[in-house]
């Protein structure tokens, strides 16, 4: 939270992106994801989803949420803050409206070509979610669970390629 830019939010069981110009001010959404053991050598990606269980929808209006990769997987959970977040990709992967009356509805955000990329690097995801607002006084928030609430709801990437030993494979 650029409020709180030393804070770590690592254990909660909720992940806001949020845009704000007090209290907590703006928030960012970390997800990483780690190949390992869950896919065959050089898969052929068809598609890539980073899919979030949104929980609850901003009250006042739909939201813009903006969905950017980082080749920065040097974070984890336990101690990324606003001052020590890696850098974003230069454009936006993917980027989907959440209605205000979204409440327990999954949303999937297309990143198949940054996954694509990363398989070639190191095979390691880092996905960021942000408002489409973040840096202005509009305030705009959505939540979403994270594996903290509960493992079925937490966000996970979902893989469809071709090879063996099957065609898709879900990493949360």
């Amino acid at each position: 939270a650029e409020g709180n830019p030393d804070s770590n939010y690592g254990d909660r069981t909720t992940v806001y992106c949020q845009s704000s110009s007090t209290s907590y001010m703006d928030e960012r959404g970390w997800f990483r994801f780690e190949s390992d053991d869950h896919l065959p050598e050089n898969p052929d990606i068809k598609y890539a989803g980073l899919r979030v269980l949104v929980w609850k929808g901003d009250k006042d209006g739909s939201v813009s949420i903006e969905c950017y990769g980082s080749t920065d997987d040097q974070w984890s959970e336990d101690n990324i803050t606003w001052n020590n977040q890696g850098s974003l990709s230069p454009s936006i992967l993917d980027s989907l409206t959440i209605e205000d009356d979204a409440y327990y509805d999954w949303f999937e955000f297309n990143v198949t070509s940054f996954v694509s990329q990363e398989l070639q690097n190191d095979g390691n995801f880092s996905f960021i979610l942000k408002t489409g607002t973040e840096g202005t006084s509009t305030f705009r928030t959505i939540s979403i669970n994270s594996k903290e609430f509960k493992m079925e709801q937490a966000p996970r990437l979902r893989l469809y390629y071709e090879g063996d030993p099957d065609d898709t494979e879900e990493i949360t």
